[in-house]
């Protein structure tokens, strides 16, 4: 069984699970204080949530995942005034995973992968729900699938390495 806990920012992270965090992350982010500055720089209009997971052998983290939430606008016209008037389409975007400068969509214990992927999908499905989520981009390994409850022609896959990928969509 697996428990997952929500944070909304590095810092309410308890202190005392840091050092496992870190020891996931080793190698493919410099450190945990770098990835707080990391989350001090975004915008405004970018906000995270981080997920933990448990499992009921360990007190300590075995898996870490991001989520990052962008406000997005385009000017959407309609109507015969058209062209004098604009209404705002807002919307946001989410991003499951880490980008810097290894992507994953999370970083685990090898051991628990099936477990772990399994609930990340969960997760995402349940973000594709929300209604003003209108982009989804997911970094995905070789060994991790990722099927989207979207019903959208509009995707993409970005080939990052031999074993990464991206998958972005748009809801339609």
């Amino acid at each position: 069984m697996l428990i997952t806990q929500k944070f909304y920012s590095l810092k309410e992270i308890d202190a005392e699970f840091i050092p496992a965090i870190e020891e996931l992350i080793k190698g493919s982010y410099a450190c945990f204080k770098d990835w707080q500055r990391h989350e001090k720089r975004a915008t405004r209009h970018t906000s995270f949530s981080y997920f933990l997971f448990f499992c009921q052998k360990h007190n300590t983290p075995i898996g870490i995942t991001q989520v990052t939430l962008t406000d997005i606008s385009s000017k959407k016209r309609s109507g015969l005034l058209s062209f004098f008037s604009a209404r705002e389409q807002g919307g946001k975007k989410v991003k499951w995973g880490f980008d810097s400068p290894y992507p994953a969509i999370a970083f685990y214990q090898h051991e628990y992968q099936a477990l772990i992927l399994d609930k990340l999908n969960k997760l995402i499905h349940q973000y594709e729900q929300r209604t003003e989520v209108i982009q989804l981009c997911v970094y995905l390994n070789k060994n991790e699938n990722f099927k989207s409850s979207w019903n959208t022609s509009k995707f993409k896959v970005t080939q990052l390495e031999e074993e990464k990928k991206v998958l972005h969509l748009e809801r339609a």
